[in-house]
């Protein structure tokens, strides 16, 4: 039978108590001298919260330590001490399906017992100097029993233990130190009341001296070393008292002029980042909380598990016989790390261990954890007091100084186990915890299936304020198993898990990223405020991917961390790692889901070439995200300025390890990244909360010596075999050189590099006031963020689906991007200096929508839908479907807006005659045909000259529609375009165009680029640079190489005259050149020479491109009558039009005016023949 709280403290605290296994001391001679004085030991007084020892003993104080518990009864001093383990496993949660798997193997103890013999049976026990830490303990399902506010002593004075002479207990730098004190005016030859002093040793085979005075102790386990206490007059003054004589295990004048035993600490002096770090800890073993919280006021919060309940008789015991048992603990430590504010227990006769910590505004803690005891501390009006089971989850609350237990209650079913893992709070008082569980009778309230089977599902419960209740209990799950690992809540009470599954049932929602399972997959699943799933998503590659971690922003972007050992885990183009390490393990991965679930924001590795594991994850308000783990890896990532670069601890093989820090920016780059940890096996991050700007908390557990702690530290010394341990950090992000800004070009054609995007880029839009560019990139479902003025992608937007046309609308500071595949387009909102953004719902258009432009004269988007033959109008404002045009298009695929008249220009790519639609609002004003210019795709607008360039494939023109004899939007003429120049048999078919129509001179008509690519038969994929437009003649090409594929995406900056062309597939490449009035020398020579070779025939093998223009003047041609496009007017074109007799289709419309009448008929009958 477990005693309530027997020996419990003694695995909390930390501080080196001179009673060490002798394999564990270091060579003084390795350590520093401390130059701050530690916080004092802690003598707890049992005001009933401790059980008698054997035979009835009671225990007066008890003092947790470094290595040994020491318990102070009236008559001995009990050391208690364990042996030192087997190499730890790794005790992360992944995988654990019985909680008892936490527990470290068995190990062997002693209880060593110092007996005054013929002493004072009942001294005056006086303690003194009262600290001020609140230790409370809530044991035992017994409230009586229960104490608050324990007092808390530096030390402890034996008055009159023996006749005349004190025993005082306190410490001195974190060391126990003892006094015999002789309050008696004598001479020090007088000191014979000193030689009348006898102790007896329990527990110890023999007893010895060893060569430096101190008392050497054989037991079964190993060697005891134990300073003998030093003495003293009433002043304090050392006397020179008798020489020590042992017989058998007894001693007689136990006293010693010998120093203390050193410190084993290794503190950090001058490591200004380091703001504090102390171990947690005590001679059993404490796992650190695997959530770590922090208030607005400095102050850390921890919580775990300790082991108390040794036996209470003197001699070696065997754990695995005896029992060892667990306790709850949760501590508040102050800001500067010297000490705790409270220390707070709670458990039953079993296991007890939590995992998951939170706060509320006022300082209230709630923890979460679980549960093997029968006799758990469950408060009255608990949703649930009775363990029926193997284990139960425990939700239980605390006040803001850890002396009110405001409620305890159990969750579980009444079989098999329940794991409570991860623990949050709203501003309401309601928490929501999760976990996973066996149990097929786990309560649940409707909002969810009951048990999926498998071998574990997960759960997600929402608790009443009090405790007393279930707002809503959901279970999550497939015929595999799922194992729940973090929650996280948003302002609104939704909440957000990640965990994994291996279950490909599991169940997952319409239009998220990742619907497909592999193998075993992360997942992350949002629950609205009644527990009813949002959205759910996989997140992995064809490998394990494991979710530990999860933190959510203001936008509901969830941001999550784990492990994966998929080579082909969905990294995003331009994150930071992109690399899979195949090493020992794995790599931890960092990534950021957008609000809905449906893409990726950012995704990377984050590793070496062992195994790495991210743990905890936050993030601050601007959207940095901050991640806390484990790693192996020698060659584990750091930055310049990082605390520790070194892993002391690595040395390949598991569990050899140091925990890590790091940080990442808003766009997924790495901004810092620290080893920290000493020199042995293992260190392990679990927490992380954000203390200030740059700084945060860190906890975990360590089983090094030299960990680097912080002089003042409440605890700077490893108890035998590990500690937990809290510390504050400085992030010094890593001094980076700023980009250097795009030089200025004084000509042109100017290439001024190219960008590293996403996959296959498609739309660009260009934001000259704040120096952004904007490229869709259709592959990588994702938008890219280039800042113009240092060509760097600064963020990549994640969650748009093949991302494909994309517009700015300068008013709002929106884009707008088309989602070819899921037939929508989504607003995303932009921040003032363009650094933050905010998706939007997506909006549902007609199917497979290519382009996309804004008309800032009517305040309308309008979206080219290429499959439907249609155009969806909306309203920028509102972001409303205002209608959808049909009937006057076919296959639309891009479209311009001019911006001076608000008419918006749409190219049908298909159909036996093309045209260009042309749009003023939501009416439809005209097809302007293009004769045997056939399959147009891009488009450019003029506005300057109210002219309207259009790119076709095939036969390789660019055709202008303009004003003419008065009216507007007329058909004015083509240029065409060969290599070799008239050589038919070397086209240049053209793609996307733009235009810079304010450059050069005013006759010239701006400067015209366009694209051509090898997909569609041309001979490179080039970016054609035309120094004049339309008005001056369309001077030759100047082509400039770019990479594979140049279809879809071609802007000008006109304020910085930069032009941006999108092209390559994996990674994406934007190509920038420079514009300007100005040709550069190489460019005016070779146009020039080829202007005054212009009347003869150049050399058809040539690579110069030529231009043939054809304009339609007064003299126009007859309107083209061949409507079926066979190459000749007949009868077929009659029946054709005939046909379409009275309706409006542009294909039958001759001449435009928007029906098929009589005229048209006239003109094709003129026609006839030809």
């Amino acid at each position: 039978m477990k005693p309530s709280i027997a020996w419990k403290i003694g695995q909390l605290f930390v501080w080196v108590l001179p009673v060490v296994l002798a394999a564990f001391w270091p060579d003084p001679a390795t350590r520093p001298a401390l130059a701050q004085t530690t916080p004092p030991l802690m003598f707890i007084e049992n005001v009933g919260q401790l059980p008698a020892l054997a035979g009835g003993e009671e225990i007066r104080f008890q003092v947790p330590t470094a290595q040994t518990t020491l318990s102070l009864t009236d008559n001995a001093l009990w050391f208690t001490t364990l042996a030192q383990p087997d190499p730890s496993p790794d005790q992360t949660v992944a995988a654990t399906t019985d909680p008892k798997t936490l527990l470290p193997a068995p190990r062997a103890g002693v209880n060593l017992k110092l007996s005054f013999v013929d002493a004072n049976p009942q001294p005056r026990m006086e303690p003194f100097n009262r600290l001020e830490t609140y230790v409370s303990f809530f044991t035992g399902s017994d409230p009586s029993l229960w104490r608050s506010d324990v007092p808390v002593w530096g030390g402890v004075r034996y008055v009159d233990l023996y006749p005349g002479i004190d025993l005082e207990i306190s410490s001195e730098n974190g060391q126990l130190v003892q006094r015999l004190i002789n309050k008696e005016d004598v001479t020090i030859a007088d000191a014979s009341p000193l030689a009348n002093i006898r102790w007896q040793i329990e527990g110890a085979d023999t007893l010895a001296l060893d060569e430096n005075g101190h008392l050497r102790l054989t037991t079964a386990i190993g060697d005891f070393t134990l300073p003998m206490p030093q003495a003293v007059d009433a002043y304090n003054v050392p006397l020179d008292p008798p020489q020590p004589e042992i017989n058998g295990l007894e001693i007689a004048a136990p006293f010693s002029s010998a120093p203390m035993l050193p410190s084993s600490s290794a503190q950090i002096a001058a490591a200004a980042d380091l703001l504090y770090s102390t171990y947690l800890g005590g001679p059993g073993h404490l796992d650190s909380s695997r959530e770590l919280a922090a208030d607005g006021a400095g102050h850390a919060y921890a919580t775990g598990l300790a082991y108390p309940g040794f036996p209470s008789t003197p001699g070696v015991f065997d754990p695995a016989v005896d029992g060892v048992y667990t306790d709850v603990f949760i501590v508040k430590v102050n800001p500067t790390g010297s000490g705790l504010v409270f220390a707070t227990f709670v458990g039953g006769s079993d296991f007890d261990g939590s995992h998951g910590i939170s706060l509320d505004g006022a300082g209230n803690v709630f923890v979460v954890g679980t549960t093997s005891s029968t006799d758990f501390p469950t408060t009255p009006s608990a949703f649930d007091s009775i363990m029926t089971d193997e284990s139960d989850v425990f939700v239980a609350k605390v006040n803001a100084t850890g002396t009110v237990l405001l409620y305890a209650t159990l969750l579980g079913g009444n079989s098999s186990i329940d794991f409570g893992l991860s623990i949050a709070n709203d501003s309401a008082g309601y928490a929501y915890v999760t976990g996973f569980t066996q149990a097929p009778d786990f309560p649940t309230t409707g909002v969810g299936s009951g048990y999926y089977g498998g071998y574990t599902d997960a759960f997600a419960a929402k608790i009443a304020p009090d405790g007393s209740a279930l707002a809503y209990s959901t279970l999550l799950g497939g015929s595999s198993g799922e194992y729940s690992y973090t929650i996280a809540i948003d302002g609104a009470g939704n909440a957000y898990l990640t965990g994994y599954t291996g279950s490909s049932d599991f169940p997952t929602t319409a239009g998220v990223y990742d619907r497909t399972l592999n193998n075993i997959e992360a997942f992350v699943v949002k629950l609205d405020p009644s527990g009813t799933p949002a959205y759910s998503t996989f997140l992995g590659g064809s490998g394990g991917d494991y979710g530990y971690a999860l933190a959510v922003d203001a936008s509901g972007s969830a941001y999550i961390a784990g492990f994966t050992d998929s080579p082909d885990f969905p990294v995003t183009p331009g994150a930071f790692d992109s690399t899979f390490n195949v090493g020992y393990s794995g790599d931890a991965f960092v990534a950021k889901l957008s609000p809905n679930a449906g893409g990726l924001v950012y995704a990377t590795y984050l590793g070496g070439t062992y195994h790495d594991y991210g743990e905890d994850i936050v993030v601050d308000a601007g959207g940095s995200a901050y991640v806390i783990g484990q790693t192996g890896s020698t060659n584990f990532p750091t930055t310049l300025g990082a605390f520790d670069r070194e892993c002391a601890g690595c040395n390949h093989t598991f569990p050899y390890n140091d925990a890590f820090v790091a940080k990442f920016q808003p766009n997924g780059s790495l901004a810092y990244s620290s080893f920290f940890g000493g020199d042995a096996s293992y260190e392990r991050g679990y927490g992380i909360a954000l203390a200030a700007t740059d700084e945060v908390f860190l906890s975990g557990d360590t089983d090094s010596t030299d960990f680097p702690t912080t002089p003042g530290a409440f605890d700077s010394t490893l108890d035998g075999f590990g500690d937990a341990y809290v510390a504050k950090l400085r992030l010094r992000p890593e001094t980076q050189t700023q980009p250097t800004p795009v030089p200025a070009h004084t000509c042109a054609p100017t290439p001024l590099g190219t960008v590293t995007v996403g996959q296959e880029p498609r739309g660009l839009a260009v934001d000259s006031l704040r120096q952004r560019v904007y490229v869709a990139n259709y592959g990588s479902d994702s938008v890219s963020v280039i800042n113009s003025h240092t060509n760097t992608v600064l963020q990549t937007i994640g969650g748009i689906p093949t991302a494909n046309g994309i517009t700015h609308d300068p008013q709002r500071n929106m884009l707008w991007i088309t989602s070819h595949s899921t037939d929508q387009v989504t607003p995303i909102q932009v921040n003032a200096d363009a650094t933050a953004f905010t998706t939007l719902p997506a909006l549902n258009v007609g199917n497979q929508p290519w382009g996309v432009v804004y008309d800032p004269v009517h305040q309308y988007v309008y979206v080219a839908n290429s499959l439907s033959d249609s155009v969806t109008v909306i309203n920028a404002e509102t972001r409303a479907v205002v209608t959808t045009l049909t009937g006057r298009f076919l296959r639309p695929f891009h479209l311009a807006v001019n911006p001076v008249t608000g008419k918006v220009y749409v190219v049908n790519f298909g159909g036996p005659t093309q045209n260009v639609a042309v749009l003023n609002g939501t009416t439809v004003l005209k097809n302007v045909s293009l004769y045997d210019s056939k399959e147009p795709y891009g488009l450019a607008i003029d506005e300057t000259r109210n002219l309207v360039y259009v790119a076709t494939v095939e036969p390789h023109r660019i055709v202008v529609i303009g004003p003419a004899n008065g009216q507007p939007d007329q058909f004015l003429g083509w240029a065409a375009f060969h290599r070799g120049f008239n050589n038919p048999r070397r086209p240049v078919p053209l793609r996307v165009i733009a235009v810079n129509p304010s450059v050069g001179p005013a006759g010239d008509g701006g400067h015209v680029w366009a694209t051509t690519t090898l997909g569609d038969g041309s001979e490179a994929n080039q970016a054609l640079f035309i120094p004049k437009g339309w008005g001056g003649g369309f001077h030759f090409p100047l082509a400039q190489s770019v990479d594979y594929y140049p279809a879809d995406g071609i802007a000008v900056d006109r304020a910085a005259n930069r032009v941006y062309i999108a092209s390559g597939f994996v990674p994406g490449i934007v190509t920038v050149i420079g514009d300007h009035t100005r040709l550069c020398p190489d460019a005016f020579t070779k146009i020039a020479s080829l202007e005054g070779d212009m009347g003869e025939t150049p050399a058809d093998n040539s690579d110069q491109i030529g231009v043939e223009i054809w304009k339609n003047n007064e003299d126009a041609p007859q309107l083209s009558s061949d409507v079926n496009g066979d190459g000749l007017i007949n009868i077929l074109d009659l029946t054709f039009l005939a046909a379409h007799y009275g309706s409006s289709d542009p294909a039958a419309d001759l001449n435009e005016d928007g029906l098929v009448d009589l005229l048209d008929l006239v003109i094709a009958a003129n026609n006839y023949a030809q």
